[in-house]
């Protein structure tokens, strides 16, 4: 399955110690930081982003060839490990996107388009504005926009009594007088689950009193 499959990234390799601070920001403006190229399972990246730091997924399916496809992995494969300097501002994890997308095709010139400075976005935006570059764009929702849809499914009663099942502030033998149905119950208890989960990962909720 895609999930399966192996994803190329670039970041800065940055140093633990430096935190969030001045130093981290001066050294990440002066290209102080390694950036290397790196290969993981995508559902990694998913465990990573959605269910961990609770961020929606964009994906866009680009219309390249088996041909371009190989280029770009026989030249991540030539980088092996090799260092750039990871500027902030321009030469990021953004531009570096579109290095590889130059790679498998030169015709496009997409990092031409950027001298000052690129963001996140601009890949996106650079790679939408070619025609037929792009086949399709898919959306996977975090861990926490499913939670929250889920939640509109409930009435606030429901709702109420699902977080304070899954705090374990009520008792679930209970549940079923809070209840007009099997299937209303299901819901409850299918929503407590979900934010349960939710709430460990987000460390409001102790592993051990989780497990209880």
């Amino acid at each position: 399955t895609e999930t399966l499959a192996y994803t190329l990234s670039y970041a800065a390799d940055g140093d633990s110690n430096d935190g969030v601070g001045i130093g981290f920001a001066v050294k990440g403006l002066m290209g102080l930081y390694p950036g290397l190229f790196s290969s993981t399972p995508y559902y990694l990246r998913v465990r990573e982003y959605s269910d961990l730091e609770n961020r929606d997924i964009w994906e866009y399916q680009l219309d390249l060839t088996p041909q371009e496809v190989e280029m770009v992995l026989a030249h991540a494969w030539e980088l092996g490990t090799v260092r750039f300097d990871y500027f902030f501002f321009d030469e990021n994890c953004s531009y570096h996107i579109l290095s590889l997308l130059d790679v498998a095709r030169p015709s496009l010139h997409l990092t031409d388009q950027f001298v000052w400075h690129t963001i996140p976005i601009d890949t996106v935006k650079a790679a939408m504005a070619l025609p037929g570059l792009v086949k399709q764009v898919r959306y996977r929702p975090s861990q926490l926009s499913l939670l929250q849809a889920r939640a509109d499914t409930l009435n606030p009663l429901h709702l109420q009594w699902a977080k304070e099942l899954s705090l374990g502030t009520q008792p679930l033998a209970t549940l079923n007088e809070q209840t007009r149905s099997p299937q209303e119950a299901a819901q409850v208890l299918e929503f407590s689950d979900l934010y349960l989960s939710y709430q460990q990962v987000a460390g409001g909720v102790a592993q051990k009193d989780a497990d209880e």
